[in-house]
């Protein structure tokens, strides 16, 4: 379900991520109507969704490890009677499964940043013919690291982001069933 809402919604905003990243790529200073007008010019409608499957690829895969690896790490350290059900549980199962989520999810965001970049054209991009043959020539060109570029931020990003969620879900459902169970 996280999974299918996660890639639902970015469908829809792609288009908004496609302008950030040309913004954020480029040397020099473009702005939000002149990328606009580029990729509408070079493309059309089609434009603002290049790059839209990796962009479901990784919101759906993220959302999917944040949401079943955080119910599974949680499950198991209570079980197992490492820590009770309470906030130290949880920092602990939202902190791995961000950690899963990043490890995951990085590669299509990678693929994703480097086709929404070459939209309507972009000269400073390197162009793609789409999700394979991105997948296929980043590592046959630069090494198989460079599907892992910007992982640390990500990641740093991804573990905050879950544990900051997830402790405040448990609290507001604690609040609203009177247990975390």
């Amino acid at each position: 379900a996280g999974g299918i809402a996660g890639g639902s919604s970015i469908f829809v905003m792609n288009p908004t991520d496609v302008v950030k990243t040309q913004m954020q790529a480029a040397a020099d200073s473009k702005t939000m109507g002149g990328v606009t007008r580029q990729v509408w010019q070079q493309e059309g409608l089609k434009g603002f969704w290049r790059g839209a499957q990796p962009n479901i690829a990784r919101c759906f895969i993220g959302n999917a490890c944040e949401i079943g690896c955080y119910d599974q790490f949680k499950t198991t350290i209570t079980a197992k009677g490492w820590v009770s059900d309470g906030p130290l549980a949880h920092f602990a199962a939202s902190g791995g499964a961000g950690v899963v989520s990043a490890l995951f999810s990085t590669p299509v965001d990678v693929v994703k940043t480097r086709l929404m970049n070459a939209a309507g054209g972009n000269k400073d991009a390197i162009q793609y013919k789409g999700v394979i043959d991105c997948f296929i020539n980043m590592p046959r060109k630069e090494g198989i690291g460079s599907l892992y570029k910007g992982f640390w931020p990500l990641a740093v990003r991804k573990v905050a982001w879950t544990v900051v969620f997830f402790l405040v879900n448990e609290q507001a459902l604690k609040v609203i069933r009177g247990s975390y169970s």
